[in-house]
């Protein structure tokens, strides 16, 4: 634990950026009736029914000492779907990085 939170102390430096990862899964609803609108003193009121779409994943990656995050949608949890999001974070985000320093301490 000691050395995840030294990571996180380390001061920002734009060739070696200190990145965070998590992700989270999510249901995908639709709503089965239209919501009813605001009315003077009253909130947009949603139904309880609803109409499952399925599952994704939102993997994220942050790095928080530049105030930065960017959130992809993938179906599966898998390494063969994870290494693609890593690639694009590398290739799109941090191109001229010496090194990115990854932080997946929960996953």
């Amino acid at each position: 634990m000691e050395d995840v939170l030294s990571v996180y102390k380390r001061p920002r430096d734009p060739n070696r950026p200190v990145v965070c990862t998590g992700e989270t899964p999510r249901q995908l609803i639709r709503e089965v009736y239209a919501p009813l609108p605001m009315e003077p003193g009253k909130p947009k009121r949603h139904d309880y029914h609803y109409k499952r779409n399925g599952v994704v994943n939102l993997p994220v990656f942050f790095e928080p000492l530049a105030g930065w995050r960017t959130v992809m949608t993938r179906e599966r949890r898998t390494r063969v779907d994870w290494a693609p999001f890593l690639r694009r974070l590398l290739d799109k985000h941090y191109p001229g990085a010496e090194k990115v320093i990854l932080v997946m301490d929960n996953l």
